[in-house]
């Protein structure tokens, strides 16, 4: 072959322009595919330690208050105040902070601007926010953020309390010395952010201090629950008035009361049941009476079996489907219908305390009774009250009491209810040791119970409700007798045959100091009110005060 023709042939073995272009774009594409890939695992990679990071500071804010009733206000914060009254401190936490709340002083910035994380407490010390800006917008689809405007693709996250978060309009941290809301330059923007609410407030700061106050007025701790339960015993007779639970109502400082109608049941195993006529008239007319003076009604179908010879706990219908047919058609659509409508109940319980019908088994058929009772026009709290429970940090395995509690945590009949209540009646301290505990040794026992050595941390075990099903939780019941060893066995009125007072006060304080404050936290029923005889009442107790000025 020629010399021409070996040119003829390698000029058809060059590429053209367009070919070459075609694989330019081609490399471009795979190239910007794979630094958008490796980006991308970066980016989720710095947000899995910002979010671990958050985790553990917020578990060390939460620790602290427990032991200290108090949170660190920042260094050198940002004081935001109105017309001078100071309302919140937020700055950067600090190494310092870190230690006081016993973390190690390294380690705790932003994997990328190595900037401390951002917290802020209010005024008075016992809410605090801490917060981070992710990456990875994958994160959208399982965490609460805000769009952070300023930040290419970054997204606030948020842990503690619903304490609001002062930013500039880009969403950046506000960190001055200080800022009064009613004086500082009208013009300027900024923005509110509510955590775990999705609401950002922005606008003027006369017009967001407004606006903040109304919604923290309608959305938080405002709405909290401090109410009371009766005996239905003494309230089921004919001669009941309600002008003792009134007074012990006013007495307390009570917003709310538990007020129970009889269903009254057969036997343990029956399945059929009706209401008692005598005790549905005493509880209207004492609806009335709380009506009139602006406290709200939690309404309890309260079943007395077998003429007070067995205990709800004991209660296992033989017939299911038939209890819960009866259940909804002969009790709770009574209730709703004539009472829980018609006055304005703020809650209904469709159940209290039915550990035998607690079961996994049957948590569609309570999801059904939520349903049904919403169907029924009631726009108001479904509730449902679960028995208090013990397990042992020893006690493992498939048929522990450590696997009872996580089957009892994780029924999805959790899901459908308003607000989670618990009747409190924890084991927290050891038999005779004290016999009398300090307020700190019941906040330490909630952490840690001592009853048998069982190192129940009820607190966590309690919030746990909230962070598995994302509702409310209330102690719907929460009964302490004024008795030597009371904190030991709270269930039992004669656990002691000898009073203290101060057992009982330290009691209902110990649990105060540790779950108020709380957003997830909705309140708790007293145990027991407008009954004197009783073990169980706080009035002209030294648990009278504490509960006067407790504000959920």
């Amino acid at each position: 072959m020629n010399r021409s023709n070996i040119m003829k042939n390698k000029k058809y073995r060059w590429f053209t322009l367009v070919e070459l272009i075609v694989v330019i774009t081609i490399l471009s594409i795979l190239g910007t595919i794979g630094f958008i890939s490796i980006q991308g695992y970066i980016n989720s990679a710095r947000d899995s330690v910002r979010l671990t990071n958050i985790s553990d500071i917020n578990n060390a804010f939460q620790l602290y208050f427990i032991k200290h009733s108090t949170l660190p206000i920042p260094d050198n914060p940002t004081a935001i105040s109105a017309s001078w009254v100071i309302t919140r401190y937020q700055w950067y936490l600090s190494s310092p902070i870190t230690n006081i709340i016993g973390l190690s002083s390294e380690g705790w910035k932003d994997p990328l601007d190595k900037e401390y994380y951002i917290y802020t407490t209010n005024s008075n010390q016992s809410k605090y926010q801490i917060w981070t800006y992710l990456e990875d917008a994958s994160y959208l689809s399982f965490v609460d953020k805000v769009y952070a405007g300023n930040y290419a693709n970054r997204y606030m996250q948020t842990l503690g309390d619903n304490v609001w978060i002062l930013t500039l309009t880009d969403n950046s941290p506000v960190t001055w010395s200080s800022i009064d809301i009613l004086t500082t330059n009208s013009g300027t923007y900024y923005k509110m952010l509510f955590p775990g609410k999705n609401t950002v407030l922005s606008g003027t700061w006369m017009g967001i201090y407004s606006e903040s106050i109304l919604f923290e007025k309608n959305n938080f701790k405002s709405l909290g629950i401090k109410s009371g339960n009766l005996n239905i015993f003494l309230e089921n007779q004919p001669s009941f008035t309600p002008t003792k639970t009134i007074s012990d109502v006013k007495k307390l400082r009570l917003n709310t009361v538990n007020v129970p109608v009889q269903i009254t049941i057969p036997s343990v195993t029956s399945s059929t049941f009706t209401i008692n006529a005598t005790s549905k008239a005493n509880a209207i007319a004492l609806i009335k009476e709380l009506n009139n003076i602006g406290v709200s009604v939690l309404l309890e179908p309260y079943p007395v079996i077998n003429n007070w010879n067995a205990s709800e706990t004991s209660w296992a219908p033989a017939d299911t489907t038939a209890f819960f047919s009866n259940w909804k058609e002969v009790v709770l659509s009574d209730l709703v219908n004539t009472i829980a409508i018609p006055y304005h109940t703020y809650g209904i319980y469709i159940a209290s305390n039915f550990v035998q019908m607690e079961t996994t088994a049957n948590a569609n058929d309570w999801i059904n009774t939520v349903n049904y009772v919403k169907g029924l026009w009631y726009q108001w709290k479904v509730i449902y009250r679960t028995n208090w429970w013990y397990d042992a940090t020893w006690d493992i395995g498939v048929w522990s009491t450590t696997a009872a509690y996580n089957t009892k945590l994780t029924n999805p009949l959790f899901a459908a209810p308003d607000i989670i209540a618990i009747a409190a009646y924890f084991e927290l301290t050891a038999t005779g040791a004290p016999l009398v505990p300090t307020v700190q040794n019941i906040k330490d026992a909630l952490l840690s119970t001592a009853t048998w050595g069982r190192g129940q941390n009820v607190y966590k075990e309690v919030k746990n409700f909230y962070d598995t099903w994302h509702k409310p939780v209330f102690f719907g019941e929460l009964g302490i007798p004024s008795r030597e060893n009371a904190l030991n066995a709270p269930w039992n009125p004669t656990v002691s045959s000898v009073e203290s007072q101060l057992a009982q006060a330290n009691g209902f304080q110990g649990y105060i100091e540790t779950f108020s404050w709380k957003d997830w936290f909705k309140g708790l029923s007293v145990f027991v009110v407008a009954d004197d005889s009783s073990p169980y009442t706080p009035i002209n107790k030294l648990a009278e005060p504490i509960i006067q000025n407790y504000n959920p």
